[in-house]
């Protein structure tokens, strides 16, 4: 009976193994889900927050923070992924790469999964904080992971698409997208999405690697494709932002903005929304493409909005964090930060979590 139980025990060991890699708590990647679709399961904040608390790296940040259970994981440029506690700004921990972190954190049960500029995917022990494992790429890695079962997928910038295990640090395949990838991948059913800088959009085998479409349009895609109700949202350099076919890969509809659109959209429902450098917000209906409102702010924006039931959060290069009504579009209140923000907001239970270019992280509540 025993060695019956021990062998049913080493049986299931990889499957148990499998499970620690795919387990995230919602919200726990760049974007908040394999769709990176910007929506993020807390409390509407309908008053114009207070600040509770600051917290100083040594360099620039833009990487978005992500926030699980009680700590904020964020990269600076000063080389530290900083794990800091939510209630009061506290360091927790610190782990050095020797290159700039602007990839956003992805975190599992037991473990944080970021790029750096030293041209390495990193995966970091929650508990212990030591390195489990990191797999070299030949360039930086700028794109926030994509943790999907027991599969890593990131691009970096040496033109390349990798699927690496979760457990292991091995290369389960890499895909060759002639181009740098700064974008981060997203997934619809078993398609992850990826955009590069020669401005072409790929839909990949998330099993083989092995291309299922592609669509190119004529300049940079910094934006990080958001799928859901089978397709696929994206902003570009040529001002356009567009909706493709996610099994296709066809484009669907297209509506133009007046400057270059770096920041990743949100969808939720039947309403997508993004932002666009020439410092407007805007919310399409997912499947016409047609406009159902837009706001002004005072500055380009290159932070990615954030979702919650009612409320819209996005920051502009004009200092003000804003809060709009999702129906209307109108401000609910805005807050002047006085700094240069090109991370997205992180949100968890009343607090936003603001990173900035002079390198602090503030808490509003």
């Amino acid at each position: 009976m025993d060695k019956l139980y021990s062998l049913i025990v080493l049986s299931m060991m990889p499957v148990l193994m499998l499970g620690c890699a795919s387990v995230t708590e919602p919200n726990n990647m760049f974007r908040g889900d394999t769709a990176r679709s910007g929506y993020f399961n807390s409390r509407d904040i309908l008053k114009e927050p207070t600040e509770k608390w600051q917290f100083q790296t040594k360099d620039r940040i833009y990487s978005s923070p992500t926030i699980a259970g009680d700590f904020i994981h964020v990269g600076s440029n000063d080389g530290y992924l900083y794990v800091i506690s939510l209630a009061d700004g506290k360091l927790a921990w610190k782990f050095k790469t020797d290159g700039n972190i602007e990839s956003s954190p992805t975190i599992s049960a037991d473990t944080i999964y970021f790029g750096s500029w030293d041209s390495y995917l990193y995966a970091v022990d929650r508990k212990t904080h030591l390195l489990r494992w990191r797999y070299k790429t030949a360039g930086l890695v700028y794109s926030s992971p994509l943790l999907a079962g027991d599969t890593i997928y990131v691009g970096s910038d040496d033109f390349k698409v990798y699927a690496i295990n979760a457990i292991t640090g091995t290369k389960k395949w890499s895909y060759d997208t002639n181009a740098g990838v700064y974008s981060s991948p997203s997934l619809s059913g078993s398609v992850v999405v990826s955009a590069n800088l020669d401005g072409v959009v790929h839909g990949i085998d998330s099993v083989t690697g092995q291309k299922v479409w592609s669509f190119a349009t004529k300049m940079p895609i910094y934006s990080t494709p958001v799928t859901g109700n089978g397709r696929v949202y994206f902003g570009s350099d040529d001002r356009f932002f567009r909706a493709l076919d996610a099994q296709s890969g066809k484009e669907v509809w297209h509506f133009r903005t007046g400057n270059k659109i770096y920041a990743s959209a949100a969808l939720e429902g039947d309403e997508v929304i993004f932002a666009s450098t020439d410092g407007f917000v805007y919310a399409l209906n997912e499947k016409t493409g047609k406009k159902n409102w837009e706001y002004k702010t005072y500055g380009a924006i290159y932070s990615s909005p954030v979702l919650t039931n009612d409320v819209v959060y996005i920051v502009s290069t004009d200092g003000f964090l804003y809060a709009l009504d999702r129906q209307s579009g109108k401000a609910r209140w805005k807050k002047n930060l006085n700094k240069e923000i090109y991370a997205a907001p992180a949100l968890k239970d009343g607090f936003i979590i603001i990173a900035g270019t002079d390198g602090q992280l503030i808490a509003l509540e």
